[in-house]
């Protein structure tokens, strides 16, 4: 027993050291800017490469050390690796009859390659304390928050020819992103693993220093941001960490006196919200940029031009990771530049056609659904298995909604990893009769 004990301590170690790894990296080395001595805003030299050889190496370094674990797995998920399979044959068909074929396959090989690891990890995450699974995901999200007031306080801090600096497109708090969204959407990451944690976590210190210290910071960063798309993120998330809420608070309630009290709050709350709505009016007009004639400044041009584009190619679309060829001679009419539709859903439904339209949201819904199984065959328990599972659902919808207004997956992203390590924990979540079996059962508790 003392043997397997310490078996499980060394896997949780180095679980621990490739998830930070490969997310600090896919972060630092794909994300962050910075301007040069003429101003010119540049990535970090050669990231990419650096990443990519980082992620070959984790393959081969998970696989070595979970390989008894891995292929028991693979045993038992063969429907997950069918459907991933089935999505990768149509990106792949979708690039050889597409308009730019070496691109898109070129670009396919490196997703796979890079993506790898992650869904190791969403596989091997089942093996480790819960708190693990998440904490490089909230502590990255904090630093970039808080690294954004600091350069807000500083000012932009230069050292041997190179500034870094927080502001963007005006007022918009970016920090070191390409964009202020790219911080908007950490920042609805955080707030997401917050509410994870303080559920998960046993000590009241921890949970009173995210929900009043740390959160509060998160939420100001978020409103700098002006992040119409991780708004939605967020509302998501709220609406079901609310409604967890309410659903235990009602049942706590024993007797039909302390009943008559719920309804009347509920209406105290929402006449809040509301009330808070048309004191701030102004600020939230702003804020969602109400005043424009087009809501989804310039988007809504290039998703209509996008779903003509499938008329004539319905089944494989104009290929896989040709947008860029596509809108090469293409002149948007909107008040910004766009490269492309920024949305998830459009953009993968015109680059590959229905079938990878379909083969993504086959795997993306049968996920959110394995989650969903869980958190209703344990909502009365509430362990710490049934929050991993609602923060899976949870997550996986808010990126859904966060993802109409980006396009992050299905590229070189840290979100397309993010959603494959989430893709890959809940298609393999054990069900609730093997995981009082489980060897890690004692750690994870």
């Amino acid at each position: 027993m003392h043997i397997k004990f310490e078996k499980s301590l060394q896997k949780e170690f180095f679980f621990k050291i490739f998830w930070w790894l490969l997310w600090v990296s896919a972060i630092v080395l794909l994300e962050f800017y910075y301007r040069n001595q003429s101003g010119e805003r540049l990535k970090i030299s050669f990231g990419q490469y650096w990443f990519f050889f980082i992620a070959v190496f984790s393959i081969i370094g998970i696989w070595f050390a979970f390989k008894e674990i891995l292929l028991e797995k693979f045993k038992s998920i063969r429907i997950f690796f069918y459907s991933l399979c089935v999505l990768l044959l149509i990106l792949g068909l979708s690039a050889v009859f597409g308009i730019n074929s070496a691109y898109g396959l070129r670009l396919l090989v490196i997703l796979m390659m890079t993506s790898a690891p992650f869904m190791l990890l969403g596989m091997l995450a089942h093996s480790v304390p819960y708190q693990s699974r998440i904490i490089p995901l909230l502590a990255v999200s904090v630093c970039c928050a808080f690294g954004a007031v600091l350069l807000t306080l500083t000012g932009p801090v230069s050292w041997f020819g190179y500034t870094l600096e927080n502001y963007l497109m005006g007022q918009r708090w970016a920090f070191l992103f390409i964009e202020a969204n790219g911080l908007g959407g950490m920042i609805a990451l955080a707030v997401t693993c917050i509410f994870f944690q303080i559920h998960v976590t046993s000590t009241k210190t921890t949970q009173w220093m995210l929900l009043v210290f740390i959160l509060p910071v998160i939420l100001l960063v978020f409103w700098k941001t002006n992040s119409r798309g991780s708004l939605l993120w967020i509302l998501v998330t709220l609406f079901f960490y609310c409604g967890l809420w309410l659903r235990n608070l009602v049942h706590q309630f024993t007797n039909l006196h302390a009943r008559q009290f719920f309804l009347p709050g509920l209406g105290i709350v929402i006449g809040l919200i509301v009330l808070f709505a048309i004191i701030y009016r102004y600020e939230l007009s702003a804020f969602l940029r109400l005043d424009q004639r087009d809501l989804t400044t310039g988007r809504m041009e290039i998703w209509l031009y996008y779903l003509e584009q499938v008329k004539n190619n319905p089944l494989l679309g104009f290929g896989f990771g040709a947008s860029d060829q596509l809108m090469s001679g293409y002149v948007v009419k909107g008040p910004f530049p766009i490269a492309g539709p920024l949305n998830v859903f459009v953009g993968v439904l015109g680059e590959t056609g229905v079938l990878g339209f379909l083969a993504m949201l086959w795997l993306w819904f049968v996920a959110i659904l394995k989650a969903w199984q869980i958190v209703k065959t344990k909502i009365n328990s509430q362990d710490g298995f049934f929050h991993y599972a609602f923060f899976l659902m949870v997550i996986l919808i808010s990126l859904a909604a966060h993802q109409n207004g980006e396009w992050q997956i299905l590229r070189i992203t840290p979100f397309n990893f993010l959603f494959f390590f989430l893709l890959a924990s809940a298609w393999t979540m054990p069900k609730t009769a093997e995981l009082s079996t489980s060897e890690y059962q004692e750690i994870s508790s």
